[in-house]
Order: C-alpha cells, then structure tokens, then sequence
C-alpha cells in the first residue's frame, strides 16, 4: 500500500481559514504503470501512467462544502442544515467554472503548475482503486443500493458512512457516479484515441488550457461551442458535449462509465491536479466572445437590492443623458475601470452610481465592462441601446429571489437561463418579453406553474426542472409553439389532458417525478420524438400512446409496469425502447413490428420467455435483457442480421439456440451468471471469432 503524504485542509497557509472552504484533500503521488478497465475484458483493458501526484478531496462535494465554497466566491448561497451532509449535485460546466474562480482568487499561494479542476479518469480510477483493483470489485456496497432512481439515490445517504477505501477516499466504491474532466469515448475506442488515457497532450487537457488561454487574454466568456470549434480545427477531432461520468461497479446496471451532457448535475470531487503548460504562441488565437452574452465576468454575483439606500439622487437620474466618450487617459476612466474589476459587488455597483453622477459620461472600455452587468445597466439607466440589442442572457446561480421591473427593457432577448437560483415567483412584467423563445428555471421554487408563463406565446422551449412542482396547470395547453418541455425532478402526481394541445411539442420529459398514469392525450402529438417516463410510478400505459408516430425515443424504466400495450408495435419510427427496471413478465409480440428500431433496453424485469417476433426487427443493433429470469432464447434471435450487442447475462440459461452463430456482425456477447455448459459457448466462439464473449 502507497503511504498517503502531504495531506492537508484546502485551502492552505496564505488565505483567511475563517473565511475558507473546510474540504479535506488527500494527496495520491505518481503512479509508474497501472491498468485501467478493472473489470473489463483484457481487450478493453490498457496500461498507463499517473506522472505527477495530485490532490483529491476525501470526500464528494456535500451541500455544506458547496456553501462555503460560494461564500468564499462570494456567492450567495442558502445551505439546508437537512442536507448540509448530502452530496451536492453540480454541471461538469458550473464545477469547471468554479475551477477557475478558485485558481484565479488562489493564483499565489498554488504549488507551481498545479489548478483546481474535475479529476482526470485515469487519476480517479487510480484513486479509486488503492493498487488493487480487483480487490475494490468484491468491496462494493450492497447492490440493491442501485435500484434507486437517479437523482433520488443521491439525496438517500450522507456522505462518509461506509468504510473508506485502502487509502482513505469515501464513498468512491459502488454505483455512485462521478463527474471526471474527461470528454467521453466508448471502450475500446479509446485505442483510437491514446491521448484520452494519458496526462500529456493538448486534446486531453483541451478545455483546462483553453480556459486558461482565454483567461489570460481577458476573454472570460465560457463559450463551450467555439472552444469545441476551436479544439476540431486544431486537432481535427469533432469533440461532443458530453463527459465522463465514473463507477466503481463494472457491470450490472452500469458499464462503470457513463457519459452525460456538461449542464446535467451529478456528484463530484474537487481536484488538484499539474496541468502541462501550453505553447503560449496559441494566445495569439482569439476564442470568439459572445458580445450578445453575459461574459464570465457577470459570474461576480449581485443580489438585486430595490432599497432607496444605494440609489442615485433624483437630480442625476433626470439629467441622464447617454453614454459619452471622455479622455481614455482621465483618472476618472481609471477609477471606474478599477471598481468594476473589483471581486466586491458593492464596488460595482458603486462605479454604476458614479457613472450616473457624472451624466454617464465615460470612455468605451468603460462601457465595455459595464454591459458585462446587465441587471445594473437597466436599473441605472446605462448602455440601455446595447441592452436593447440582447437576444441571450445567463442568470445562472445568482442567488437571486426577483428580477428588476426594468427587465421589461430587454425587448430583443430570446433565450433566458435562471437557472438554479431562488425565485418562487416571477414579475408580471417577464410575460411582456414577446420576443422570448426559451426560458430556463430549473433549480428554483416554483411550486406550480407560474402564470406569467402564459403570456409568453412565442416559447418554444421551457425547463421547469427540479423546482418541487406538485401539480401542472392547465393553462400549459396554450402554449402552442412550445417544442421541448422539461419538467423533471418534480413532485408531479399527474399531469393535465391539455398537455395533448401542444402540436408542435417534440421533446417531454418526465424524469424522476410521481406519476402513476399518463393521460390519454399525449397520443394526440403529432410532433412527439422523445418521451422520457422513467423514476415514476407507472403502473400502466395508455394504449393512445401507440398513436405517436413521430416517436423516435420512448425511455419508460423504473417504474412499475407488469404489461406493455400491444399498441406501442404501431410506432413506427421509434429508434430506442429502455423499459428496464420493471415488473415485466413479457413482451408482446407486437414489438417485432417496430422496423425502426435499434436498441432495445429491458434488463432488471421478471421475464421468463421472449416473444419469437423479436426476430424479425431487422435493424436492431443492440438488445440488452440482462437480470431477468430467460431459461431459453428464441432461435429467431439468429436472424437479427445487424445485431451487434446482445446482454442476457444473470438469466437462468441452460442451452443457446445454434441459430446464435448466425450473427456474424455481433460484436459483443455477456453471458455470465447463466449455467451453461462451457462447451456450448465455446463452440460459438468458434462460431463467431470476432465476437467477444464474456462467460
């Protein structure tokens, strides 16, 4: 066992430790060769290398260390004494900022090359496993534990009560997923791209250095689609949104690695990690910066204060007049320029009040940094033509209850996020943005649907996520170009018929809320593609939702279905079908109707038998039926000629039908937890040579 050294309380000497984060960090050295894929095939295993050593927090990140690390950015930020031990759900985008913050605030007391940043997977499977990853295998928590819908199992447990791992990490074993820094690649495709599994190179560290790079520029805008533009121009590499997400259970319900979009929550650990430096000739490429946006500099956050204290006299707000250039060289430009740059909200806010005093007089650069402070430039009058002109604005994590009235001004804006922040309410004047095509309130406390929403004609996209909904008005139904409505992690019972009225909707998720029944009018959908049902508590379905014929993707898993309806055979386009983790006993036969199809997801149920239709979905790529209770497969399964996945592993098999030889583009076959007769699946090894065979 490697002896753990140079452990310490983050942040260390240099900072006021009444004012810093208490999150514990232990220190992992460098690791000469390790294999990682524990667990995996030794064709999807490969070795590497940790060079440097890193700092890893002991624990995920709780609700508690999320508080105080926003105090210490100075955040407003409300802890919840029920959950203060709870991990802390965050964005792999919103932690990668926080990164950045910190590495910015702390520049001076850091070990030389060392930044605040998401784990690299190589480095958390190297911690993951303490030198001995077969060993981790046998030490995981129960495995019912995983039956839990996501993100429910994440609020289920306080962090730290199970023993730690040999070298002192909590709660890194079992089913609970982490955020890595990693951009996602399948196993075994990491072959074809070797830099994912190293420390060196630009790809594998490509955000971290850009961040940098436009740090060091002065252009703080967290634009995720030009640094994906500028990394595919310069490696030539198409990159994705999404992102590693790490397990310590092969396997199962989890492969052990998932990916999931960069604003989707998931539980974390804070890391300190050597980042190569970078060919600062690269400086010299411009990321391209949103003018149309908050910068990062918006990321300073204010709470809106209406009081009479902080505001401007009466006689320099009725001689307003707009913004007009000054001497560039004036101490006056100087002064106001140094206020704004300040960490202190109040300083801000008080180089708003002086621009005021001064008739808003003031050079461009001046105004270049007071458009940054949107909220401030309506409430005092300033940059309002450039406000004008705003189609896109990031709320995000504000701390912030209400909006100013003079939000009204913002007549071109088009997509608004207030995301995660505290409103209960919005202002009668949100619904008089006629322009608005999508509004994000995700993570707020609306406990139904706020009314001003109504008004808003012209949405066409809208997220109510995680804001403890409890019931759905009907008055959802006259928004009539709404395309995609998001309302997961609710409280939701039910939800209205007139949700049916919304013709041109194309994307409705449910996820994780309390419905026991869907109404029939979601089959009067022409547009719907995407139906996301899973974490409820369905019992059954509406046979109307066979009328979907636009459906590409139906996610039904855990919840509590015993049958299907015959019905979902007449979908047509459907492309993906997940209703694991049910009570299935069987499948209709209707199912081989749906020529569309590609993938099939019915693990964890109770089914005894399949259907021989199955045989005849004649683009089915993957087929996954693991832990049910299959005592045979149907000879038909031979004639899925573009079958490339099929998982029936902790069945009841005792024979494979010989007909399985015939799938000469299978390319993985998971049969372990059946009693066969090892002949048998040696002879299909012979079988099917390209194929790997797990048993």
């Amino acid at each position: 066992m490697i002896e753990l050294q140079k452990n310490f309380t983050f942040p260390e000497d240099g900072l006021d430790a009444a004012e810093a984060p208490n999150i514990e960090m232990l220190w992992v050295p460098p690791s000469g060769v390790f294999e990682m894929g524990v667990g995996k095939t030794d064709k999807e295993k490969f070795d590497t290398t940790i060079s440097h050593g890193f700092w890893l927090s002991k624990y995920p990140v709780t609700h508690s260390h999320w508080h105080a690390l926003s105090q210490f950015m100075n955040h407003d930020n409300i802890l919840s004494e029920v959950h203060k031990n709870y991990p802390y759900l965050q964005s792999w985008e919103s932690i990668v900022r926080l990164c950045l913050h910190l590495n910015i605030k702390m520049e001076a007391v850091l070990p030389e090359g060392y930044h605040f940043s998401l784990v690299k997977e190589t480095q958390w499977e190297y911690a993951h496993n303490a030198s001995d990853g077969e060993q981790a295998l046998n030490a995981l928590p129960k495995e019912e534990d995983a039956r839990l819908g996501y993100p429910d199992y994440y609020r289920s447990w306080e962090v730290g009560q199970e023993e730690p791992n040999p070298w002192g990490f909590y709660d890194i074993r079992g089913y609970r997923m982490e955020w890595c820094f990693d951009v996602f690649q399948e196993y075994p495709d990491s072959y074809n791209y070797p830099h994912l599994c190293n420390e060196a190179g630009v790809f594998e560290d490509w955000c971290a250095n850009n961040i940098l790079k436009a740090y060091l520029m002065d252009a703080y805008d967290f634009d995720v689609e030009a640094i994906d533009a500028y990394n595919a121009q310069k490696l030539d590499e198409v990159l994705t949104h999404h992102f590693t997400l790490r397990t310590g259970k092969w396997g199962g319900e989890t492969s052990g690695r998932i990916y999931r979009h960069y604003r989707e929550p998931a539980m974390f650990r804070i890391c300190l990690r050597k980042i190569e430096p970078f060919d600062r000739s690269d400086l010299a490429v411009i990321l391209p910066k949103k003018r149309r946006y908050l910068s990062f500099k918006e990321e300073l956050p204010w709470q809106y204060n209406n009081s009479t204290d902080s505001s401007p006299d009466d006689a320099a707000m009725n001689n307003l007049v707009p913004h007009q250039e000054v001497a560039d060289n004036s101490d006056y430009n100087t002064k106001i320029l140094q206020l704004l740059q300040s960490d202190d909200p109040a300083n801000v806010e008080l180089a708003f009040q002086l621009c005021v005093a001064h008739n808003g007089v003031y050079n461009s650069e001046v105004a270049l940094y007071l458009q940054f402070h949107v909220l401030l430039c309506l409430r005092y009058g300033l940059e309002l033509d450039y406000c004008s002109t705003i189609t896109e604005l990031n709320l995000e994590e504000k701390g912030l209850k209400s909006l100013p009235p003079e939000f009204v001004q913002l007549q071109a804006l088009e997509e608004l996020s207030l995301w995660n922040n505290h409103f209960a309410s919005l202002p009668p004047e949100l619904s008089k943005l006629k322009a608005l095509k999508s509004l994000n309130l995700e993570g707020n406390l609306f406990g139904s649907l706020p009314i001003e929403i109504v008004e808003l004609q012209t949405l066409e996209g809208l997220s109510l996520a995680a804001n403890g909904l409890i019931n759905l008005s009907p008055e959802i139904g006259k928004l009539q170009n709404l395309v995609a409505l998001i309302l997961e992690s609710n409280a939701l019972t039910s939800i209205p018929p007139e949700l049916g009225q919304l013709q041109n909707l194309f994307d409705l998720n449910l996820d994780t809320n309390r419905l026991t029944s869907l109404p029939p009018e979601l089959g009067q959908l022409p547009n719907l593609a995407l139906l996301d049902v899973r974490n409820n508590q369905l019992s059954d379905l509406p046979a109307e939702l066979g009328q979907l014929q636009a459906l590409t993707h139906l996610v039904l898993s855990n919840n509590q279905l015993q049958d299907l309806p015959p019905e979902l055979g007449q979908l047509q386009a459907l492309e993906e079908l997940i209703i694991g983790d049910n009570s299935l006993t069987s499948l209709p036969p209707e199912l081989g109707q749906l020529q569309s199809l590609d993938a099939l997801y019915a693990e964890n149920n109770q089914l005894t038998s399949l259907p021989l239709e199955l045989g005849q979905l004649q683009n089915l790529f993957e087929l996954h039926l693991s832990n049910n209770q299959l005592t045979n497969l149907p000879a038909e399964l031979g004639q899925l000629p573009l079958l490339k996945v099929l998982d029936v592993k902790n069945n009841q098999l005792t024979s494979l039908p010989q007909e399985l030889g015939q799938l000469q583009n299978l390319q993985e076959l998971h049969l372990q937890g059946n009693p066969l007769p090892p002949s048998e699946v040696e002879a299909l090894r012979a079988k099917l040579p390209e194929c790997t065979i797990n048993f």
